[in-house]
C-alpha cells in the first residue's frame, strides 16, 4: 500500500464499500482521501486495493 494507491473500505462503517485513494499512511492505519475534503482514517487490514486502478 503506498500514496495515491485507489482502495475499497471494508471497516462495517457506513462508508464500508466507498472506494477512495490512499492519502496518507501510519503505522497501522491509514487516511483514505474520498471526496474532496473527507479523509476517512482507516485500519490497514480493512482497505483492499482495487485491482488495475491507480
Amino acid at each position: 500500500m503506498r500514496f495515491g494507491d485507489k482502495v475499497i473500505v471494508r471497516d462495517g462503517s457506513e462508508l464500508d464499500g466507498c472506494i477512495g485513494v490512499v492519502y496518507r499512511l501510519e503505522e497501522n492505519k491509514a487516511y483514505v482521501l474520498l471526496d474532496k475534503e473527507v479523509l476517512w482514517p482507516v485500519a490497514l487490514l480493512n482497505i483492499e486495493p482495487v485491482g488495475g486502478l491507480r
